[in-house]
């Protein structure tokens, strides 16, 4: 498990995605915003890209109709 805090900003989160995941699930703790996305279906894939088994984020998601047909799981 890896972790990222940040607040209505994704740059941590694109960076850390960046990243070879190999098997790692990455939590973000966006304190619970709902006002700025942190992960959207480009992100999303760019972490399936690198191997990334999960992303847990504790605050918003956007293009969430997308990201629940892509290859990972929303729930």
């Amino acid at each position: 498990v890896s972790t990222v805090k940040c607040f209505e900003n994704n740059p941590l989160v694109r960076t850390a995605l960046g990243e070879p995941g190999a098997g790692r699930v990455l939590v973000v703790d966006g304190g619970g915003s709902l006002r700025r996305a942190l992960l959207g279906d480009n992100i999303g894939e760019l972490a399936v890209k690198n191997g990334w088994e999960g992303v847990i984020i504790y605050g918003a998601i956007r293009d969430s109709e997308q990201v629940s047909q892509g290859p990972w799981k929303i729930g």
